[in-house]
């Protein structure tokens, strides 16, 4: 599954639902069994390599003993729902499914812990984390969306921990929901809508506010089997990553796997 890398680390291929796919590994200094996993999902046309470039995810998440895994979509698109993006959607590509045997792989392969297994996606790659939660929730405990949203129905079979993040100056997927000017292809629900349906669909109490790196954050817990529901709003901010969000997710997967009983 996986090979000798560079010195960003390895990089691997799996057989999923709709034949070879890659992925690239960012280990640890001193990776220790029993690790968490983070699987870091680029953006429409970003590719897996362009995304870690933009954001630095995978080196501060490998700083904290983190192993973070960068799958590279389809021409560097996932199907994450009915509207976002091309050409997976098109295809019917099962990423979902591909997301399932990766994890599974490389907990295996590496000795991960199956219980800190977490997904982060950006835009197109925010759409797929939360399909997943949706249809297939056991692949990960807690999912961070950035600058995504749902446009499919969203049933899960059991409670996942969701974080939704977004700028509320976004031109291509609005934070109040609709098509954007930019990227009309895209569309679903606003952000604040898909905070209130994850905390009803988690069994979540009213919301509070805490400080947080962002300019607006919110938290529902505790929620059905110890799970979490949060909103980071970004004042002013577009369709970008902000500069803090990666202390800020990696912070809230930490503190969320503390808190399960």
């Amino acid at each position: 599954m996986l090979t000798p890398g560079d010195a960003d680390g390895p990089t691997g291929s799996i057989e999923g639902p709709d034949g070879v796919r890659t992925f690239h590994v960012r280990l640890p200094d001193a990776p220790a069994p029993g690790a968490p996993l983070l699987v870091a999902l680029h953006g429409f046309t970003q590719g897996s390599t362009g995304f870690e470039s933009y954001t630095g995810l995978a080196e501060a998440a490998a700083a904290r003993g983190i192993v973070t895994v960068l799958p590279d979509g389809i021409e560097d698109s996932w199907n994450g729902g009915s509207s976002c993006c091309p050409p997976a959607t098109r295809r019917g590509v099962d990423d979902v499914g591909f997301l399932r045997a990766l994890t599974a792989g490389l907990q295996a392969e590496l000795d991960l812990d199956q219980e800190r297994t977490w997904a982060v996606g950006f835009s197109n790659g925010g759409f797929l984390a939360l399909r997943t939660a949706c249809e297939a929730p056991e692949v990960f405990a807690a999912v961070v969306s950035h600058a995504g949203t749902m446009d499919l129905a969203c049933e899960p079979e059991q409670p996942v921990s969701v974080l939704l993040s977004h700028g509320d100056r976004d031109g291509l997927i609005p934070f109040d929901g609709g098509r954007g000017p930019v990227s009309p292809q895209a569309a679903g629900r606003g952000a604040r809508d898909v905070f209130a349906a994850w905390r009803e669909l988690d069994g979540c109490p009213e919301p509070t506010p805490r400080r947080s790196r962002a300019d607006e954050e919110l938290l529902a817990t505790p929620c059905d089997d110890g799970t979490a529901v949060g909103l980071a709003v970004w004042a002013g901010v577009g369709h970008v990553w902000p500069s803090h969000l990666n202390a800020l997710l990696l912070d809230w997967l930490e503190e969320d796997a503390a808190r399960r009983p």
